[in-house]
């Protein structure tokens, strides 16, 4: 049993429209109706299988080593540019990578301790997450230097999405829009929902326009109407 949602959709010059949803999984299919114009609206959901990494657009903030159990070896061993305005990331960062990545994580963490022992530097923490990868079921695990009071847990969220191909795209043929790379089967929190309820919204708002635009002309053409008829008979 789908349970039924309200999602209220903002624009910056019109009223805003409130939306009932729900995320018909069976189908790949968000069911929406707008409490404005009482219709339904459906928006077909599929994987992103040509997505990015986000951290390929998103300023992150964070050095990120990932791996794959057991593949044994590094997908990509950090993210140096990410973390290019804190004075020590670009020494800490050629320090760790001195290690011989035997056995990674072991290394990455010794490197990292040594690092602190010389330097007496506590601008960053090290944490590790963890996901499960892509079609194969690889476990993949990721070691994230991160700034000292930064969560590195919902970058590192977004980017285990990418990971496990858990990427999505949208198509609206009710309206003739699609739009793709949204990270995680969260719609909502990946702003799919949003991105859908706009055009929706942008749509509804585009028609009503038109409705006015061809009211407003009836009316003026009734009018028109009129005083001709009134012109005829005064002629008579």
């Amino acid at each position: 049993m789908n349970t039924m949602l309200t999602y209220t959709a903002t624009f910056p010059d019109k009223p805003s429209i409130d939306f009932d949803w729900f995320d018909n999984d069976l189908r790949n299919e968000l069911v929406l109706f707008d409490r404005l114009t009482n219709s339904e609206w459906i928006a077909t959901v599929e994987q992103d299988v040509s997505a990015e990494s986000p951290r390929v657009y998103e300023a992150d903030t964070t050095i990120m080593f990932v791996w794959t159990l057991d593949r044994g070896w590094s997908c990509s061993l950090n993210e140096l540019s990410y973390c290019g305005s804190i004075p020590s990331a670009k020494a800490l960062d050629a320090f760790i990578q001195e290690c011989e990545w035997q056995s990674l994580a072991e290394d990455v963490m010794r490197r990292f301790a040594k690092w602190q022992a010389i330097t007496g530097d506590r601008t960053f923490t090290l944490t590790e997450h963890g996901t499960n990868g892509y079609s194969q079921g690889d476990e993949w695990r990721a070691l994230i230097l991160a700034p000292a009071g930064v969560d590195p847990k919902p970058e590192w969220d977004v980017y285990a999405a990418y990971v496990r191909g858990d990427v999505y795209g949208y198509i609206c043929d009710d309206i003739d829009s699609s739009c793709w790379g949204y990270y995680g089967d969260d719609h909502e929190k990946s702003g799919m929902l949003d991105a859908v309820t706009n055009d929706i919204g942008a749509h509804i708002y585009r028609e009503l326009a038109k409705q006015a635009a061809a009211a407003a002309n009836l009316i003026k053409a009734k009018a028109d109407a009129s005083r001709m008829v009134r012109h005829l008979v005064s002629q008579v």
